[in-house]
C-alpha cells in the first residue's frame, strides 16, 4: 500500500534467460501514464512500450544489470514523462535483482520543450497552477515558487526569491534535507525528501519534495526542478 501510495513509481525486473522481466512494479505515476502492474509484471519493456524505445531503455537495464550504480534514464510515456534511476541489488557479489525509482517530470519537461520566446508563457502556466512548483540553484537559494504557496503557507510567494530553502526547513529537518540535496548535485540523480515548512500563523506544514537537476552546457548541475505535495502526515 505505501509504494502504491507513493507520488512516483518503484518497479524491479530480473534477468530471466537474457530477457529483463518486470516483477513489480507500482505507485501514483503508474496509474498517471495509463498503466496497472497487470500490464508490467512478468513482462517485458516490448510487452508495452513501442519497440525502439524498449531497446533504447534495454541499454540502460543492462548496465544496471552488470552491477553500475545510479543509472538513470527519462521516459516520455501516454503524455507523461519521468525520470527513472536503477541500482543493482547484490547477492553475494553477484546481481539477484534491479530496483528503480521514478520521479514524474512532466511539467519539468513542458518547460524544456518550449522555446525561448515562450518562457514567459510558460511562466505564466505555473503561476496559474495549482501544484506546488520551485526551482532552486546549485546552492539551494529560491529562483522562483509558484503563487500557489501563497495559498497553502499564508507568504508572498515572492518574498521566497533569493532566499535559501535550507532557512525554511524545520531545524529537526535540515540537516537530512542537506544531504538529499548534496547527493543530488554530486550524482546528477533524483531528489526526493519529506520535511516541514512553517506557515504564517507559525504551524508547521509537512510536504514531500521530488526535485529533478537540470544540468547546463557545462555538464554541472544549475538549477532543481521541485514539485512539492501535502503530505497529510503530521507532527
Amino acid at each position: 500500500d505505501t509504494l502504491r501510495l507513493q507520488p512516483g513509481m518503484t518497479f524491479k525486473f530480473i534477468n530471466e534467460n537474457g530477457r529483463f522481466i518486470h516483477t513489480f512494479c507500482n505507485g501514483k505515476l503508474l496509474y498517471k501514464i495509463g498503466l496497472v502492474p497487470e500490464q508490467i509484471i512478468g513482462r517485458e519493456l516490448k510487452d508495452f512500450q513501442p519497440v525502439e524505445e524498449a531497446k533504447r531503455i534495454t541499454q540502460y537495464y543492462r548496465r544496471a544489470w552488470e552491477g553500475e550504480n545510479h543509472v538513470t534514464y527519462e521516459v516520455e510515456f501516454n503524455g507523461g514523462a519521468y525520470l527513472a534511476t536503477l541500482r543493482p541489488v547484490k547477492r553475494r557479489g553477484e546481481v539477484i535483482e534491479v530496483i528503480a525509482s521514478c520521479v514524474d517530470i512532466t511539467e519539468r519537461r513542458k518547460f524544456e520543450k518550449a522555446p525561448r520566446q515562450s518562457e514567459l508563457n510558460d511562466r505564466h502556466i505555473a503561476d496559474n497552477m495549482s501544484d506546488l512548483i520551485e526551482v532552486w540553484d546549485a546552492d539551494g537559494n529560491v529562483q522562483y515558487f509558484s503563487p500557489s504557496h501563497e495559498r497553502i503557507f499564508g507568504h508572498s510567494y515572492q518574498s521566497y526569491v533569493g532566499r535559501s530553502v535550507f532557512s525554511l526547513i524545520h531545524p529537526e529537518d535540515k540537516e537530512y534535507v542537506k544531504t538529499q540535496f548534496r547527493n543530488m548535485i554530486s550524482k546528477n540523480s533524483l531528489f526526493q525528501a519529506g520535511f516541514r515548512c512553517k506557515n504564517v500563523s507559525g504551524e508547521w506544514i509537512y510536504i514531500e519534495a521530488q526535485g529533478t537537476p537540470v544540468v547546463g552546457k557545462s555538464g554541472n548541475v544549475e538549477q532543481i526542478v521541485v514539485g512539492c505535495d501535502i503530505s497529510e502526515k503530521k507532527d
